[in-house]
């Protein structure tokens, strides 16, 4: 039954290519390769493929920004589009948006050691794969669970290219002891139990895990949904979830970040508490930082109730910042 998925894949391609965007394979190097959703007026060569080697970095200095940049950085969700598929529509008629595949997501791949794949070497790769496509002004970062680390990153990186940020149900802050109540829960030994099922059984625990309102398949669904989305990289993706910085004595303290901040969590969260939605608002400042809880939501409000979490970002990202102040 993988045909299925196939075929929702399909229809989700050209549902996003109808709103502006194309697949772009972005070589960093001879190592490492960047899949992305550009739009369509970014650089790009015959063959989709854009290389660190290429004449065309030179072009892409050139290349002009129509709208505001936006970046959607998505999590533990097998490739980019799972995850942001209902804000596509909306998104890309004010934003020059990108739709990174992380490491180890969709088409991005990488040749170097496992103890070099952590959120701030994913940043640092989201951010030359934006400069090889001819990203020159600032931009706006939207990043959801693991995702939100990472722009987290790239925010502390790059102060002066990332304007403002979205962190969307992502335990910046958090302790590995703050998953011992959902993994005792579940019956499980390891978020990376939770976050990559390899049984039809997992699949039912994940689901229910990471959204409010329960969500019935069938089994042969599911098993398909495994066969597909789950069965790629799933080593590697092990590797990333043991090589994170957050979650260790290795994060902390965070650091004070200058850019504006839209925290938006769901109520009912149960893979990140929403106490820490609290606690990252209080770190970066409440004049910094703006939290929005969304009410009969879970892990991905994104997918649970899109209509209101794209009016909420895109109140945020279209405000004009004020000029911080300390706090």
């Amino acid at each position: 039954m993988v045909f299925i998925q196939n075929l929702v894949w399909r229809f989700t391609s050209i549902h996003v290519k109808s709103c502006g965007l194309r697949s772009q394979l972005v070589n960093l190097d001879n190592d490492t390769a960047i899949h992305c959703w550009v739009p369509a007026s970014a650089l790009t060569s015959q063959d989709g493929q854009v290389g660190c080697k290429s004449s065309s970095v030179a072009a892409a200095s050139k290349k002009l920004e129509t709208k505001p940049a936006l970046m959607l950085i998505h999590g533990f969700a097998p490739n980019a589009l799972l995850c942001w598929e209902n804000q596509v529509g909306t998104l890309t008629k004010e934003f020059d948006v990108y739709i990174p595949d992380l490491l180890f997501f969709g088409n991005s791949t990488t040749k170097l050691t496992e103890k070099q794949w952590t959120e701030s070497f994913q940043a640092e790769c989201l951010m030359q794969m934006l400069q090889l496509v001819g990203v020159q002004n600032q931009i706006q970062l939207v990043g959801t669970s693991y995702g939100g680390m990472v722009a987290f990153r790239m925010a502390e990186m790059y102060p002066n290219f990332v304007k403002k940020v979205v962190i969307s149900s992502s335990g910046v802050g958090f302790m590995s002891t703050s998953l011992d109540n959902l993994l005792a829960k579940s019956n499980l030994s390891s978020i990376s139990e939770l976050l990559l099922p390899s049984s039809v059984k997992g699949m039912k625990v994940f689901l229910a895990n990471v959204t409010y309102k329960a969500m019935w398949l069938p089994n042969f669904i599911l098993h398909d949904m495994l066969q597909v989305l789950y069965e790629e990289n799933r080593e590697e993706r092990k590797q990333l979830l043991d090589h994170m910085i957050f979650g260790t004595k290795d994060a902390l303290p965070l650091p004070q970040l200058s850019q504006k901040f839209l925290i938006v969590w769901g109520e009912h969260d149960e893979v990140f508490n929403i106490n820490l939605a609290y606690e990252l608002q209080k770190h970066l400042g409440t004049s910094r930082a703006e939290l929005v809880v969304m009410k009969n939501c879970g892990h991905v409000p994104q997918m649970e109730n899109p209509k209101e979490y794209n009016r909420i970002i895109l109140n945020f990202l279209k405000t004009c910042p004020q000029n911080s102040t300390k706090d």
